[in-house]
Parts: C-alpha cells; sequence; structure tokens
C-alpha cells in the first residue's frame, strides 16, 4: 500500500527575524515508523527508530512585515510514506529551530 501524507503549513524567513543568526532553520523532517505492534516510541520519539522521509521545505514564507499585515503563506507539500506492508505506521515531525506552524496533515492513498 502506497501512502501519502499532505502537509499545509506556514514557515518564517529567518532573515527577518533579528537575533537568531545560525539558530533559525527553514526545514522541517518528516519520520515515519512501520509496525505491526503498538511502539513505545510513538510517545518518546527517537530519529533510530523511524525512517526519514524527507527534509521538507517551504516554497514560501513570510516576513515581519507580512506578519503585521497578516498576510501568512500557507505552503502545501506531498510525499509518499511506504510502500506500507506492516499494519500499521505512526509519522513523526521534527522541529530544529524552524519558526514554523503546521496548519493540517492528511494521509490518504490512491487506488489504482
Amino acid at each position: 500500500l502506497q501512502v501519502y501524507v499532505e502537509l499545509r503549513f506556514t514557515l518564517r524567513d529567518c532573515n527577518s527575524i533579528p537575533w537568531v543568526s545560525g539558530t533559525c532553520k527553514e526545514t522541517f523532517n518528516l519520520f515515519s515508523l512501520q509496525t505491526d505492534e503498538p511502539h513505545p516510541a510513538a510517545t518518546h520519539f527517537r530519529p533510530a527508530d523511524y525512517a526519514k522521509v524527507d527534509t521538507i521545505a517551504a516554497d514560501e514564507s513570510f516576513t515581519q512585515t507580512d506578519l503585521g499585515d497578516r498576510v501568512l503563506r500557507l505552503n502545501t507539500e506531498v510525499r509518499e510514506v511506504g510502500p506500507v506492508t506492516r499494519k500499521g505506521f505512526y509519522l513523526a515531525f521534527q522541529d530544529v529551530g524552524a519558526c514554523i506552524a503546521l496548519v493540517s496533515v492528511k494521509v490518504f492513498y490512491k487506488v489504482l
């Protein structure tokens, strides 16, 4: 079964945030873990337990000016997870210093 994950999110441009040079990132990571049983890693994320699906970057980011004007640029990215060969799977999102808001996550599959 080929599973897809659609992520909708906003991300702030690091250059628009004062005093964060070197610590701000403009990406986050998507991981998955396939399992036949409930997994303790679901509550305590350990990257070694999960397979990295991808590093997600925004096509558009927003700045302080956009924030003042209440303009947030929404990004949509779709990634394949799988093929899924177990009874279930977990998804994990790792923020490594981005100013991000994950707006929605849609998980779906396609029937051919």
